[in-house]
């Protein structure tokens, strides 16, 4: 064990980590962002006489905030390969296994092995229509948890103020579109939130990662300063796979008009939110000296 969170001590947990390093380990985060451990780890593969490097990569991407927390933000390598050769990507079976009614969750293994193999938690009955969709929600909240902090780390690997945005308020546009999300969940109908899901995760999907390369490369800032969009325009894929999945079980009319209205009204926010984004003026040329 090398992180704890522990709930009865003040200043000692953080929902979202997974908790402080404890006293005899030592973590870093690589380059990359890959989680490296140090410290005690092991004596080395019987039969392997080379020694143990200082540092053991973990294949976990994620970051330590400026109090300590660990958080994980996804793993560096999302393949298992089989005995026989096969590549195959986890998410994609998990998705495919929590999109059926009765399944709550599942994991995916058998990295080495001949098949695959599942461990799946059933969905216990309920009794209201929507009862489902509560695990998937919770996923999402639980994903979306914490990247407020990794966008500031992204600024301040820019050069910008970290400090200053955390501590400013928000743009009008934004705090319209969260009014807006937070009105339709609680005046029309709670589905309406996967329009937002639609639209948030849709145009990371299709613009992160070139807007990552257009802003990047002009500019000259290191790679370590787009960890989020790099990260999410890959990651997002594997989340709208999921989400066309729970989709495709939402049948109720008036609930799909909902998702589909909220998503329609969600393009124009979102829009606007990008068009009230701050842009370098042009400074005038002076004119030349006539002779």
């Amino acid at each position: 064990m090398q992180t704890l969170n522990i709930p009865a001590s003040a200043g000692f947990s953080r929902a979202g980590s997974a908790g402080r390093t404890l006293p005899h380990a030592r973590l870093r985060v690589a380059e990359n962002g890959e989680i490296m451990l140090g410290g005690a780890l092991f004596g080395g593969y019987l039969g392997d006489p080379s020694p143990v490097p200082d540092w053991w990569p973990t294949g976990d991407l994620g970051r330590i905030d400026e109090e300590g927390f660990v958080h994980v933000t996804g793993r560096k390598k999302h393949v298992l390969i089989t005995a026989f050769g096969r590549n195959i990507s986890p998410e994609w079976v998990e998705t495919a296994l929590r999109s059926q009614p009765a399944v709550m969750h599942a994991v995916v293994f058998g990295d080495g092995q001949p098949a695959l193999s599942a461990v799946l938690w059933p969905i216990q009955a309920e009794t209201t229509d929507h009862a489902w969709l509560l695990t998937a929600l919770d996923e999402y909240i639980e994903e979306e948890a914490g990247h407020d902090e990794w966008i500031l780390d992204d600024i301040a690997a820019c050069g910008g103020d970290a400090k200053a945005v955390r501590q400013g308020a928000s743009g009008h546009a934004t705090e319209v579109m969260v009014a807006y999300a937070y009105d339709m969940i609680a005046r029309v109908n709670p589905l309406g939130f996967f329009g937002m899901v639609h639209v948030l995760e849709g145009t990371s999907v299709s613009l992160a990662l070139l807007a990552a390369d257009a802003i990047q490369m002009p500019l000259g800032l290191p790679e370590r300063a787009f960890s989020y969009l790099r990260s999410h325009g890959t990651l997002d894929q594997v989340h709208t796979a999921h989400f066309a999945m729970l989709m495709d079980r939402i049948e109720d009319p008036e609930d799909q008009a909902a998702i589909v209205h909220a998503a329609k009204a969600f393009f124009r926010l979102y829009g606007a939110v990008f068009q009230g984004l701050p842009l370098p003026q042009a400074t005038a040329q002076p004119a030349e000296a006539v002779a």
